[in-house]
C-alpha cells in the first residue's frame, strides 16, 4: 500500500486505531512510505519504456475461484525466494537483490 491510500483509509476512519494495533499501524505507515518511494523510482526509471511497450498478442488472464483448481497452478512450479515482493515494486528492488538470484534455479523439490 502506498502512502496516499493509507492516509485516506486512516482519515476515513477518523484515525481511529486500537491501542493494540498501533505498532501494526505504524509499521504499515512506514512501509507505505517505502512503497511510495519505490514506485516513484520505478516510474522514473521504467515509465517511458513501459508506456512505449507494445504487447502483441494480448495477454491471457486465467482467473478462478479457489475451488476451481487454479490453486494447484502455483504448486506445479517450484517455490523460490525470487517470487517474494509485491508486483508494483519488483523491478525497483531487483538491483538491490544483486546477482545472487540472477539465473539461479530454485533448489529443492517442487512445492506440494
Amino acid at each position: 500500500m502506498t502512502t496516499g491510500p493509507w492516509l485516506r483509509l486512516l482519515a476515513r476512519n477518523r484515525f481511529a486505531v486500537s491501542p493494540g494495533r498501533l505498532p501494526m499501524a505504524l509499521a504499515v505507515g512506514c512501509l507505505s512510505v517505502i512503497n511510495s518511494t519505490a514506485g516513484l523510482l520505478q516510474r522514473a526509471r521504467y515509465g517511458r519504456v513501459i508506456g512505449e511497450a507494445v504487447i502483441d498478442p494480448p495477454p491471457l488472464f486465467i482467473v478462478g475461484h479457489w475451488r476451481t483448481g487454479t490453486t494447484l497452478k502455483p504448486a506445479s512450479g517450484r517455490a523460490t525466494p525470487a517470487a517474494a515482493g509485491t508486483p508494483s515494486t519488483r523491478p525497483a528492488t531487483r538491483p538491490v537483490e544483486g546477482p545472487r538470484r540472477a539465473g539461479r534455479a530454485p533448489e529443492g523439490p517442487p512445492v506440494r
